[in-house]
C-alpha cells in the first residue's frame, strides 16, 4: 500500500505534508504491529497521522504511546450535553489539555450547536467538525472566493 501512496504522490506531483491519513482507533488495536509499520512508513514521506473516535482519552493505555499519531479526533459522544453539563465541559477541558500537552492536536466532531462550539472554542481544540459549522455534501465545490 505504502508503494501505491508514493506512485500516487508522484503522479500527481503531491506532497505527503498535505495529506493525513485518518484510522480508526479499533482496527489500530486489532492490527497494532501492521499499523506501526504503515505509520512509519508514511511518517516517512512526511504525512501526517490522525486516529478517529479516540473513545479511551480518560485511560493511559499506551495506544499512542505506541504509534507516531498527530492529530487525536474526539468522538461525538463527548459532545452530548456539552453545552448544558459542567462535569462534561470540565471533563473535555481535561481531554484536550493532556492531549495537547503530550502533543496531538485535537479535533471534536459532532458539533450540533452554537452552545457547545462557544465551550470547545474556550477550552482550546484545535479543529472542529460537525454539522453546525457544515452539513455534509455529496459534492466537493465549497466556493472559497465569496465573502459570506
Amino acid at each position: 500500500m505504502l508503494l501505491w501512496i508514493c506512485d500516487c504522490l508522484r503522479e500527481f506531483r503531491a506532497k505527503g505534508s498535505w495529506l493525513v491519513f485518518q484510522f480508526r482507533e479499533n482496527d489500530l488495536r486489532h492490527a497494532l504491529n501492521p499499523a506501526k509499520e504503515l505509520i512509519s512508513g508514511l511518517k516517512k514521506i512526511n504525512c501526517r497521522i490522525a486516529i478517529n473516535n479516540y473513545s479511551d482519552v480518560d485511560s493511559d493505555d499506551g495506544l499512542l504511546k505506541h504509534l507516531d499519531v498527530d492529530v487525536v479526533k474526539l468522538p461525538p459522544e463527548m459532545m452530548n450535553g456539552l453545552a448544558t453539563n459542567a462535569a462534561q465541559q470540565d471533563r473535555m477541558m481535561h481531554v484536550n489539555r493532556r492531549l495537547q500537552e503530550d502533543g496531538y492536536k485535537t479535533i471534536a466532531s459532532g458539533v450540533e450547536d452554537a452552545g457547545s462550539l462557544a465551550i470547545l472554542w474556550n477550552v482550546g481544540v484545535n479543529y472542529i467538525q460537525g454539522h453546525y459549522l457544515q452539513e455534509p455534501s455529496t459534492n466537493m465545490d465549497y466556493d472559497f472566493s465569496t465573502d459570506d
